[in-house]
């Protein structure tokens, strides 16, 4: 099993996103953060799933 490596830039996309949301719908903010990780959370196990990374050694 590989660990998945978020990249500096993925972080803060992902909490600008949520920030933003969160403003006007915190429920809806917070489903959609929990989205984001379960749709990751297979990656893991089966990286084919994921299109090549940017980074060296991410696949």
């Amino acid at each position: 099993m590989k660990a998945i490596y978020w990249t500096h830039e993925a972080i803060q996309d992902r909490d600008d996103i949520y920030d933003s949301i969160e403003a006007n719908n915190p429920a809806a903010a917070a489903t959609l953060d929990e989205l984001f990780e379960a749709k990751s959370a297979p990656l893991d196990r089966h990286p084919a799933l994921g299109r090549p990374g940017r980074v060296a050694r991410a696949s």
